[in-house]
């Protein structure tokens, strides 16, 4: 069972990895909600180019290792929006005490919490971007970084007082990171979607 997990999500970055760099085109909706899907835990499985996730990161002096990877989108309007992957980190000592304490069913209710702000956290940030062409980019390439820099940083902002409020309420450090080069834009009519449902 876990094999096909990490199977699912090789697959995953595998293709978001072949689909960086290109300009992707949906069909028009008016549909603005952001949608995600989650997947098992992670040990960094590597992408199409052999680069491996970052497993772990440090926060505030504190050690967090990557426990879910998540996919989601949202629209601007009915022209613009992106998709990408977003790593969930967690610290593995407030993990075990929490499961100790409180049981392992509690980790669904925090996963949905920390899903739930992260897709608004996202919305909010693509509602704010310029989607639009960089007209000083010097190509294509250039101009998703620029675009991927500023979705990262608005996100980063969006989303650091609900982990702060999240970890005081739980007693779990966590964190949510954007992977960058996951990012799809649309340009010409945007769908949120899921890549792949759930098996």
């Amino acid at each position: 069972m876990k094999s096909v997990f990490h199977f699912i999500i090789i697959a995953l970055i595998s293709i978001l990895a072949s689909c960086t760099n290109q300009q992707t085109k949906e069909p028009r909706t008016k549909q603005d909600k952001p949608v995600a899907e989650n997947t098992e835990p992670s040990n960094g499985p590597p992408t199409q180019s052999g680069e491996v996730l970052p497993h772990s990161k440090i926060k505030n002096g504190i050690e967090l290792s990557l426990v879910r990877v998540m996919e989601g989108g949202a629209c601007k309007d009915d022209n613009y929006g992106a998709r990408g992957v977003f790593l969930v980190y967690a610290n593995p000592n407030d993990i075990e005490r929490i499961k100790a304490e409180e049981g392992k069913a509690v980790f669904g209710n925090f996963e949905k919490q920390i899903r739930d702000f992260a897709l608004l956290a996202f919305q909010k940030a693509v509602i704010d971007s310029d989607l639009t062409i960089d007209p000083f980019a010097l190509d294509a390439n250039d101009a998703q970084r620029k675009a991927a820099d500023d979705l990262t940083k608005k996100f980063s902002a969006n989303v650091a007082d609900d982990i702060d409020a999240f970890t005081r309420e739980t007693g779990l450090n966590a964190d949510v990171e954007p992977l960058r080069r996951s990012f799809i834009f649309y340009m010409d009519g945007c769908e949120a979607t899921h890549l792949h449902d759930n098996p």
